[in-house]
């Protein structure tokens, strides 16, 4: 009925139970849309919806993000040439929220490419302060330059690390962990996805839990380590979160912002968030927040 192996079904069964993972499969079925997100360093949502073709923009459940419709190639479109918005789905902009870095600090996307979100957090950043974006790739590395290029985002540095073992002896205000995944959040965008072998799946937690636990080095004492997933799979998402919280006594659970007009489908702590398409449209997504504790040991309140 909905063209999804069972052993991804019964996945989802298991981690959501059988009525979300109805939900889920029909919103799978139906085609995903396309978001972008406006830069407010070279226009507004307003002036943009006047820019595009009439009838092809509406404003998103976020600020700054707009959903459009038969463009076509998006960068195709009037203003993209010129940095006035960038293409990234509701989900990852809604992770971006999350990480909500300020105006002037230090932060590090560890797991950049090709860019979308670290485009979306220097804008939050106003573009001040210091945004490292590292990837494994030196041709994915050079796409986050030509972005950032594109975009006027002066503060985001693009350069080649390996996230599982790369040297950085820089620490920051909060580090993002989007790490590789077994992608089952966007099979609507990628349906190739569903015909991979679940044996290719066993491997992921490790390689993730090192990622995270490697990152996590890269966080100043009371700085935020945020790790996201574009998957629905527990064991990738909310089992590896646990078991870094369980291993790293210096970290401790930080409680992700309400999101007005976004349901919440999924009961799971405060720190953590699952996304699913039929919350609000975008794709599946997993986010979760840990504080790094101060030297006193003291909490701080967000």
């Amino acid at each position: 009925r909905y063209n999804i192996p069972q052993p991804i079904i019964e996945s989802f069964k298991k981690d959501y139970g059988e009525t979300v993972c109805i939900d889920l499969l029909k919103a799978m079925s139906e085609r995903a849309e396309t978001y972008i997100r406006i830069n407010p360093l070279k226009t507004t949502v307003d002036d943009l919806i006047q820019l595009l073709p009439e009838n092809t923009a509406e404003k998103a459940v976020l600020q700054n993000a707009l959903c459009v419709h038969g463009t076509g190639d998006v960068t195709g479109l009037p203003g993209f040439a010129e940095g006035k918005f960038h293409v990234q789905d509701l989900s990852s902009q809604l992770l971006c929220a999350f990480v909500s870095p300020q105006p002037g600090e230090r932060l590090a996307d560890v797991c950049a490419a090709p860019g979308g979100k670290s485009f979306t957090l220097a804008e939050y950043m106003e573009n001040t302060g210091v945004l490292d974006a590292f990837d494994l790739y030196k041709g994915r590395v050079n796409l986050i330059k030509k972005g950032a290029e594109r975009l006027g985002l002066s503060i985001i540095h693009a350069a080649v690390r390996d996230a599982a073992t790369g040297v950085c002896e820089k620490q920051y205000d909060r580090v993002l962990c989007d790490v590789p995944c077994s992608g089952l959040g966007v099979i609507r965008r990628k349906p190739e996805i569903r015909y991979k072998k679940q044996e290719s799946f066993k491997e992921l937690p490790a390689l993730q839990l090192k990622i995270l636990e490697h990152s996590a080095q890269l966080v100043r004492p009371g700085g935020i380590l945020f790790y996201s997933t574009c998957t629905l799979r527990n064991a990738e998402n909310g089992a590896v979160v646990t078991e870094f919280l369980k291993c790293h006594p210096e970290f401790e659970p930080y409680d992700l912002p309400e999101t007005e007009g976004i349901p919440h489908t999924v009961n799971e702590p405060e720190f953590m968030r699952t996304m699913m398409p039929m919350d609000h449209g975008g794709d599946g997504f997993f986010a979760a927040a840990m504080r790094r504790k101060t030297e006193t040991g003291k909490e701080t309140k967000r």
